[in-house]
């Protein structure tokens, strides 16, 4: 813009300096115009003017003043550094440095013990707490083991000598079968219908006719004399009874070694 100004200053002062031809300035009823010449000033002649004009202008080809010529003919020459603005400013956007991506947010897992409410009303169960397993027990266990060649009787309870006393066992030309035999049968008073009908009390049966018993035949004791039952004094064949009665015959054990 200031550039055209400026090319628009210059032409108006050009056409001021340039001579006013009479032609020009007829009146149109033909009396000549009046004089734009400063008093005293001189009109030189066609010739003058001839000369004075530019080259092609005195042979009838029109001219137009440089500077309009200026005006009206794009400028060839660079504009002014305060009007010029550069292409790529223009079309290149200021680069703005990408800022860093903010980092992922974290999920916080939430325990669901922690957000889960109990509704108002829930009833609040109880908290048994677990049942302790009890104590493994040993069984309980009676153990009568007869040695022929002692003549003695020990009784173990639970794992732990209890009692040991005499017995009489089979005498000659009759035996006591050997081995491990459980509890078959018992009898609080019994008579043996075999031999005399002898009282045989707290008779344990363990093998057929064979038995535990009391016998008053207690001088014996300590010695075979029996007919292959064994016998004991009545009251310890008493105690044993008890104790096989109080534990049960399935746990009751009779062992006869030689």
């Amino acid at each position: 813009m200031k550039s055209l100004f400026t090319v628009l200053a210059m032409a108006a002062s050009l056409l001021t300096a340039l001579p006013v031809h009479a032609e020009s300035l007829a009146q149109p009823d033909g009396s000549a115009a009046p004089s734009l010449a400063r008093p005293g000033a001189t009109i030189p002649g066609p010739e003058a003017q001839a000369a004075t004009l530019p080259a092609g202008a005195a042979h009838g080809v029109p001219m137009q003043p440089a500077a309009v010529q200026a005006a009206t003919t794009p400028a060839s020459a660079s504009p002014s550094p305060s009007d010029a603005t550069p292409a790529t400013a223009i079309a290149t956007p200021i680069a703005t440095p990408a800022m860093p991506a903010a980092a992922p947010a974290i999920p916080v897992a939430t325990p669901a013990a922690a957000v889960a409410t109990p509704a108002a009303n829930a009833p609040v169960a109880s908290v048994t707490p677990a049942a302790t397993a009890p104590e493994p027990v040993a069984p309980r266990i009676v153990v009568a083991q007869i040695n022929l060649s002692k003549q003695r009787m020990e009784v173990i309870v639970d794992g732990q000598p209890r009692y040991s006393w005499p017995v009489s066992t089979a005498r000659k030309g009759y035996r006591t079968p050997t081995g491990s035999y459980g509890v078959q049968r018992m009898h609080r008073r019994y008579y043996s219908r075999k031999y005399d009908n002898a009282p045989m009390p707290y008779s344990i049966f363990f093998n057929g006719g064979y038995a535990i018993h009391g016998t008053t035949d207690i001088r014996r004791l300590g010695r075979p004399a029996s007919h292959g039952c064994v016998r004991l004094h009545p009251n310890n064949a008493a105690a044993l009874f008890a104790l096989v009665k109080e534990y049960g015959s399935a746990n009751t054990r009779i062992i006869v070694t030689r």
